[in-house]
């Protein structure tokens, strides 16, 4: 084993945001369930945006930063495209720039505190970079294949909660297994819409989501290569004197992939 290959493997990986930094991700998100538009009704949803990332100057020691844009946009509904275009989408979604540290800690977000017209589990908007191309916290010791780890998230509606393991060393490549929980209420109002006062609210609904999948970082660069993610969310609806009402199911796809190499500008 060479002197270069055992540091990698022994290595505490970082995230590696800086002034040189251009990456394009193309990402494809399925819901396949209750999904709450028309009164709520089973359908498939399918999301498709392109996202751009640079890297900037860090502001501060023991920090880093990055700035994404959403660069397209496509939703379809049953197969239907909705009429949602880039424009409409970046109201909701805008270019955010984040602080974070090394180990991929989130610490600063410019992201608004707006809600979606339509709202589906994960679309957090202040923590969209934490579902796309920050999704792992790295520990700051020594990691091996077989190594594994914890660590939660802040997201609206609730914390997510991962548990992670070392799955394998490829060069600059290493995959990592990711399991995903998360439990989390809230209020809807007669149009599904999430509300914050009990006054508004006709149903309260009570939400489990589990999931796992892998991402693939690219320990050289500190940047994602890949992920892909499945999820499985149930929510029980209830009365707000309650009654059982009935339960939602819902299926989640989430795919992140490199569409420039940022080293030669050419496709990976």
């Amino acid at each position: 084993m060479g002197l270069i290959y055992l540091a990698l493997v022994l290595a505490p990986f970082q995230y590696g945001f800086d002034a040189t930094t251009a990456i394009e991700y193309e990402t494809a998100m399925t819901f396949d369930g209750f999904i709450p538009v028309l009164g709520g009704t089973e359908g498939l949803v399918v999301v498709t945006m392109g996202l751009s990332v640079v890297g900037e100057a860090p502001a501060r020691k023991n920090a880093i930063q990055a700035v994404s844009e959403i660069t397209s946009f496509k939703i379809t509904f049953n197969d239907a495209t909705l009429p949602f275009g880039l424009e409409s989408v970046t109201e909701f979604f805008p270019r955010t720039k984040i602080e974070l540290s090394p180990s991929g800690k989130i610490l600063k977000t410019d992201a608004p505190d707006t809600r979606p017209p339509i709202r589906l589990p994960g679309l957090d908007v202040k923590r969209f970079p934490d579902i796309t191309y920050v999704p792992i916290v790295f520990p700051k010791t020594d990691l091996s294949v077989g190594s594994e780890w914890t660590f939660e998230k802040p997201f609206s509606d609730g914390p997510m909660k991962y548990r992670c393991k070392l799955l394998k060393i490829d060069g600059d490549l290493i995959t990592v297994a990711m399991k995903i929980d998360q439990e989390y209420e809230t209020l809807e109002n007669e149009a599904l819409e999430v509300v914050d006062e009990r006054e508004e609210a006709v149903r309260s609904v009570k939400t489990v989501m589990t999931g796992q999948g892998t991402v693939v970082f690219d320990v050289r660069e500190g940047l994602v290569h890949s992920l892909k993610m499945v999820a499985e969310s149930t929510g029980e609806e209830f009365s707000m004197d309650g009654e059982m009402l009935k339960t939602r199911k819902l299926s989640t796809t989430m795919e992140l992939v490199r569409k420039v190499d940022s080293r030669s500008g050419e496709s990976a």
